[in-house]
């Protein structure tokens, strides 16, 4: 059993050493004529831990397959899509982008703190005159204490950076409904220390009764009851000077977006009736669980949430005659290019 559990802990063996494992184990049920159901689940274990240590090994070769096809043939494959080139891919590493930069990310408001990035496809070109990016991302934010360790996903997808012919002079984000966005971290606040101030006042009156409740504690338990208050108005006052919630004409857009803006006024002029109804059409062609965009600066953001892994253009399980895999990419590649057109980018005047 020991030689068993190796590959799964360490994984430096590979799938072939399993079945001879199970042979000896067989072997040893025979000989000491163990209970028949122990050894039919001693062998239904192996068989499908077997099949899982293949699959995984599948996976690796695979993934190890395509990202060799990409460096071999993605430059001649973009070559037919003039003023665009391909940066390379490599999910594996935790890193930052050489043309979305996490400050870019992060003004653009679009999700909470993170501090960890993964990138794999990256694109850069220029298309109708307007300048874009794309990045194949994923972001998590990762705490790390001596007593516990955690991981959450912020994000997975593509992001979409376009320079925009209009002049924007706020910040307005567009979200799907119950997704974060920076501005929920004000609230986080609230939250956080309302709960904070819950516990103190009524945890008061018995830690100064109590003769080894820590000094220092019953002097900053008063302190911070006090002051909390004051850093949840400050709290509360900078989301609303941030951020505010607007309500648009498109009943059926509000049922699936939040709107958040600094300026009503503009928000107003940049979504548009024509821009509600195309934004909704994206999230629909792309499959996207959540859709968001931000407009700041000379910038538009589009950030789509997805589990596709997108922009391939081979793989181990696939025919190279099978042109289905190539038709995706170009499909991928050109529906993000035809936001150019679809949302007027190119134009000065309003979307």
């Amino acid at each position: 059993l020991i030689l068993f559990f190796i590959p799964l802990f360490t994984r430096n063996l590979t799938y072939e050493t399993v079945p001879f494992v199970l042979l000896f184990i067989t072997g040893f049920l025979f000989y000491y004529n163990l209970d028949f159901l122990i050894f039919v689940l001693y062998i239904a274990i192996l068989i499908v831990a077997d099949i899982l240590i293949f699959l995984n090994y599948k996976t690796k070769c695979n993934k190890n397959f395509m990202s060799k096809i990409k460096e071999q043939n993605m430059y001649d494959v973009i070559k037919l899509i003039s003023k665009i080139r391909w940066l390379g891919h490599d999910y594996d590493k935790d890193k930052s982008s050489s043309i979305i930069p996490d400050s870019t990310v992060r003004n653009s408001g679009l999700f909470l703190t993170y501090n960890i990035r993964y990138i794999d496809d990256e694109f850069q070109g220029t298309y109708k005159n307007v300048p874009f990016e794309i990045s194949e991302t994923k972001m998590y934010n990762h705490t790390n204490s001596s007593k516990s360790e955690s991981k959450t996903k912020i994000f997975q997808g593509v992001l979409i950076k376009f320079k925009i012919n209009k002049n924007v002079k706020d910040r307005t984000i567009v979200s799907t409904k119950r997704n974060f966005t920076k501005q929920s971290e004000y609230w986080f606040t609230l939250l956080f220390f309302s709960m904070l101030e819950i516990f103190f006042i009524f945890g008061l009156p018995f830690s100064l009764k109590d003769p080894t409740f820590p000094l220092i504690c019953k002097i900053i338990m008063p302190i911070f009851i006090v002051c909390a208050p004051i850093i949840m108005f400050k709290a509360y006052k900078k989301q609303k000077e941030t951020f505010k919630k607007i309500n648009l004409e498109d009943a059926d857009f509000g049922k699936i977006f939040d709107v958040y803006s600094t300026d009503q006024v503009e928000a107003r002029y940049l979504l548009t009736p024509t821009f509600m109804e195309r934004f909704k059409n994206i999230q629909t062609s792309f499959g996207a669980k959540i859709l968001k965009c931000s407009f700041y600066d000379d910038n538009f953001m589009v950030a789509i949430t997805t589990d596709k892994n997108l922009f391939e253009i081979g793989s181990l399980f696939k025919s190279f005659n099978d042109s289905k895999i190539i038709t995706q990419f170009y499909y991928e590649l050109n529906s993000i290019l035809q936001m150019v057109e679809y949302f007027k980018l190119d134009e000065k005047t309003g979307l």
